[in-house]
């Protein structure tokens, strides 16, 4: 049995829906919300309603409430403004996109740390997701990282998500990032990515990255896992068109906390990892990255010009 709330945030992929949704059934939740976006068009509609027919089901001995778009909204509202929501009536909770599979394992684990760290301002919030295992703390069931990520199920506070900002300017200062990151690659990184998302019109950046700003920005640390907990099996979403090394890891049904960590220190090295293995790009493909993200800003900021002057 879970304690903690759950939000669980669908739109058009009933068959994923329907497969994690088996998946939590089984871990016996005590309150579960459900958010789900709106149809793009007719042809979109007819998922959509399959996806609310799944989850009006519900799950057996879960109280359960909805929250659901009359048209899309897209991804950015959707989500956040659905934890928003939530949080007006809860002070933690657990949540999973429609393809996540979050086992009991992760479950209890988030609600763990959910209570442990309850009152502990420098944890902003709890990662089902660790794909680089082998820099972990071994002799530690979890450890403190800046680099803990949403794709895979994730745990948060009230407390916590009150910092966040959709409509977020990205200035960040060098000096910040020095702070935070001692490899310099890591530094620049975030500084260029930082700037280039500060050039977007508010509003349109993807929220994880909002949230991971505001984490690294004030100085936050999310809990990772020793073991990864969770799978996402999202092959075909907004995001992404076909599997990638996000997609269909293994995850451990059987990891319990044995032992609770003392002193709060950031894990520097799986950071390190984690960045290597995921975002840092050798040149010349840094290169081309960062031109195709220059294009990118250029169209958007043309396509705002466009719509304001259509406005007028």
């Amino acid at each position: 049995m879970i304690n903690t709330p759950i939000l669980v945030i669908g739109y058009n992929r009933p068959s994923v829906a329907h497969e994690t949704l088996e998946m939590l059934a089984q871990s016996s939740p005590i309150k579960v919300y459900f958010a789900i976006d709106g149809p793009k068009n007719e042809k979109d509609k007819c998922l959509v309603d399959m996806v609310k027919e799944i989850y009006r089901a519900g799950i057996a001995g879960a109280s359960c409430e909805y929250y659901e778009n009359d048209f899309n909204q897209g991804p950015e509202k959707t989500i956040t403004n659905a934890i928003s929501e939530v949080f007006k009536k809860e002070d933690r909770l657990i949540i999973l996109e429609d393809d996540v599979l979050a086992p009991y394992s992760f479950l209890l684990f988030a609600e763990k740390m959910l209570d442990l760290y309850a009152e502990d301002d420098r944890i902003a919030m709890v990662s089902g997701s660790n794909l680089s295992e082998a820099h972990s703390v071994c002799n530690q069931d979890y450890f403190f990282a800046y680099m803990g990520n949403t794709l895979s199920g994730w745990a948060t506070w009230r407390r916590a998500w009150n910092d966040f900002n959709l409509y977020e300017d990205f200035h960040i200062s060098r000096r910040t990032l020095m702070q935070r990151f001692r490899n310099k690659r890591m530094q620049r990184f975030f500084n260029r990515n930082y700037h280039t998302f500060s050039l977007l019109p508010r509003g349109i950046n993807t929220w994880d990255c909002c949230w991971q700003f505001e984490r690294i920005k004030n100085n936050k640390y999310s809990i990772i896992p020793r073991v990864n907990l969770t799978s996402n099996i999202g092959v075909k979403g907004t995001h992404f068109i076909a599997k990638t090394i996000f997609h269909n890891a293994s995850y451990d049904e059987s990891f319990r906390i044995t032992n609770i960590v003392n002193d709060v220190i950031i894990n520097e090295a799986w950071d390190e990892a984690v960045f290597k293995k995921f975002l840092s790009t050798p040149f010349p493909w840094s290169f081309i990255t960062w031109i195709c993200t220059k294009c990118k800003v250029i169209r958007l900021l043309y396509d705002e010009h466009r719509k304001q002057l259509q406005r007028t």
